[in-house]
C-alpha cells in the first residue's frame, strides 16, 4: 500500500511539472532585435561658406531616424539627409535611431572650414625714416587658428598677427597679408600703401666772408655753412651793392662807404626756416689811411710739429709787415705771408702782426689763435642717461621695459641692449641709466648716429614697440665735451664721452 502511494505521487509530480512548463512556454512572446545607429557623411563644398554635408544612415534594426545637426537649426525625421551649415565651425552630429527593440544613439563631429578671410589695416600711411607703423589683421569670423605671414615691402616679414614694423629707408612700399589653413591660403596686397619720408630738420644758419676788413670799394665773397639742407636762401648785405641775394653763395658785393655793417642769412627747406645776423660784420675803411691789419692761418688746431701757414689780409695798402710767433719756430717774420712756422710743444699761443705805411702803422694781437694739442682721433660712449621720454597715454599703464640701440640712418645696427632692458621703468623712476662695458667705439667721428629707446614686450623682439630716438654727429663739437645733452623728438638723453 505504501508502495503504491509513492508510485502515485510521483506520477502526480510530473504531471503537475509537465502542465507549468506547457504553459509557460505557450506564453512566451518573440523578442525583438535592439536597433544599431550608424552612418559616415560626406561634405560637398570643402573649404566653402555654405558646405553641404550628405548623410548615409548605416542604421540596423530601426525604422526611425532622428537627425541633430548641432548647428541649433530644427531635428530631422529622414533615413539619408543633406544638410547645409552657413557657418564655419565644429559640430556634433547627432543620430538616434528607433525600433521595436528600443532605441540607440550614434554622436561624430563635423569640421566645417573655409580658407581665411580678412582684411588689415595700419596705423598711417605717410610717415618719416625710423617711424613706428603699426599693423593689424582683421579677421573676419573663423575659429580655426591661421597661420600669417607680413611682408612689409623692404625685405623684411613676420609670422605675428599683429605687429609694428619701421622703415630705414624713404620710399613708397607695398604690404601684403597672407594667411594660411587647412584649406589653404590667402592674401591681400596694396601696392605703394606706405609712404616713408627722409627725415628733414630745421636749417641751422651759419656763414663766413672771404674778408671782413675791406677798404672801399672793395668787394666781398659770401658762403653759406648752414646744416641740416636748406634749399633756399635769402640774403641782407646792409650798406653792400647788391643788399640782397637769394644764392647760396652770392659773390661780388661792393661796399662803397665806410663803416660797419650788419649781414644776416635766413636759410630754409620744407621743414621751417631759420635766420642769422652777425652784427658790424663787414668792417669798411677809407682807402689812403694808415694800414689796418688782419690775417688768417691755414688751420688754428694742430698736432706738435705740424707747420702753420699764415696770410695777411690788412687793408689801406701796408708796405711792411712784423709778425710774432711765440711759441713757434721761427718765431718772427718780416715777410707778408710767412710759411711754414712749427709749433714744437703743446699750448695756446698769440699771434701779432704789425703793418705799416706812409700814413701810420697799427697791431692786430689774436690771442690764444694757435691750439697746439693731440687731436682727437676717436670717441667712446661710457654711460647713457635718459631724463626724459614719451610714456603711454593713460588708461594704459605708465610702465615700460626700456632699453636701448645705437643705429644710423644706414640700419646699421652697432649696439641691441634688449638683454639690458630696464624693467619697470616708470615716470617717478627717471633718470636712469647704462654704463657702456664695453663702451661704445664710433667707427667715424664725422657721421650721424641714432640712439633708440624701445619698450620690450614679451619674450620676441618682433613684439617690441619703439619709443623715439634722438640722432647726433660727434663731428659738431670740437670742443670735445665730457657730456653731450641731445633734446630731440621728446627725448632728453645725455652721453657720456671720451674723447681720445
Amino acid at each position: 500500500m505504501g508502495v503504491l502511494r509513492d508510485s502515485m505521487r510521483k506520477i502526480y509530480s510530473f504531471l503537475v511539472l509537465s502542465i507549468i512548463l506547457i504553459s509557460f512556454y505557450s506564453c512566451r512572446k518573440e523578442v525583438e532585435p535592439v536597433p544599431t545607429a550608424a552612418y559616415s557623411f560626406t561634405p560637398l563644398d570643402t573649404c566653402n561658406i555654405p558646405t553641404r554635408v550628405v548623410f548615409n544612415n548605416l542604421s540596423t534594426n530601426a525604422t526611425v531616424f532622428r537627425w541633430n545637426y548641432g548647428d541649433g537649426t530644427p531635428v530631422e525625421y529622414k533615413p539619408n539627409p543633406t544638410h547645409i551649415y552657413n557657418t564655419e565651425g565644429i559640430y556634433t552630429i547627432e543620430l538616434t535611431a528607433y525600433g521595436k527593440g528600443g532605441m540607440h544613439v550614434e554622436r561624430k563631429v563635423v569640421y566645417i572650414v573655409r580658407k581665411p578671410a580678412f582684411d588689415f589695416t595700419v596705423s598711417d600711411t605717410a610717415v618719416f625714416v625710423g617711424d613706428s607703423v603699426r599693423f593689424n589683421c582683421q579677421q573676419q569670423g573663423g575659429i580655426f587658428q591661421n597661420a600669417w605671414l607680413w611682408s612689409f615691402g623692404d625685405g623684411y616679414s613676420t609670422s605675428l598677427k599683429n605687429t609694428a614694423h619701421s622703415y630705414s629707408y624713404p620710399g613708397l612700399y607695398s604690404i601684403v597679408l597672407s594667411g594660411v589653413n587647412s584649406c589653404g591660403t590667402t592674401f591681400i596686397e596694396r601696392k605703394n600703401l606706405v609712404h616713408v619720408k627722409e627725415v628733414i630738420f630745421t636749417p641751422v644758419t651759419d656763414f663766413t666772408a672771404d674778408h671782413i676788413l675791406i677798404a672801399t670799394g672793395q668787394i666781398v665773397d659770401f658762403f653759406d655753412l648752414s646744416i641740416n639742407n636748406p634749399t633756399s636762401w635769402s640774403w641782407t648785405f646792409q650798406g653792400g651793392s647788391p643788399s640782397t641775394a637769394n644764392v647760396k653763395n652770392p659773390a661780388n658785393i661792393t661796399y662803397f662807404t665806410a663803416g660797419y655793417y650788419d649781414v644776416t642769412l635766413t636759410a630754409s627747406n620744407q621743414q621751417g626756416s631759420d635766420t642769422k645776423t652777425k652784427t658790424q660784420y663787414i668792417q669798411v675803411v677809407t682807402t689812403g689811411s694808415a694800414p689796418v691789419p688782419d690775417f688768417i692761418a691755414d688751420q688754428t688746431i694742430i698736432m706738435p710739429g705740424q707747420p702753420v701757414n699764415f696770410t695777411d689780409l690788412s687793408v689801406n695798402n701796408p708796405t711792411s709787415w712784423n709778425w710774432t710767433f711765440p711759441g713757434g719756430n721761427p718765431s718772427m717774420s718780416t715777410l707778408q705771408n710767412p710759411t711754414n712756422i712749427f709749433y714744437p710743444f703743446i699750448g695756446s699761443y698769440d699771434v701779432s702782426l704789425t703793418v705799416s705805411n706812409l700814413q701810420g702803422s697799427n697791431t692786430m694781437i689774436k690771442t690764444a689763435y694757435i691750439q697746439v694739442q693731440n687731436i682727437v682721433q676717436s670717441a667712446q660712449i661710457t654711460k647713457i642717461t635718459v631724463f626724459q621720454f614719451p610714456f603711454p597715454i593713460p588708461p594704459q599703464p605708465q610702465m615700460v621695459n626700456l632699453y636701448f640701440k645705437i643705429t644710423d640712418f644706414a640700419a646699421t645696427v652697432y649696439i641691441d641692449a634688449r638683454s639690458q632692458a630696464l624693467l619697470g621703468v616708470t615716470p617717478m623712476s627717471l633718470p636712469v641709466f647704462w654704463n657702456l662695458n664695453p663702451p661704445f667705439q664710433a667707427p667715424v667721428l664725422n657721421q650721424v648716429y641714432k640712439i633708440e629707446l624701445w619698450d620690450k614686450k614679451g619674450m620676441m623682439p618682433e613684439n617690441d614697440i619703439p619709443i623715439n630716438f634722438v640722432q647726433f654727429n660727434l663731428n659738431n663739437y670740437p670742443n670735445h665735451p665730457p657730456t653731450i645733452p641731445l633734446n630731440q623728438n621728446g627725448l632728453i638723453i645725455n652721453l657720456d664721452i671720451t674723447w681720445q
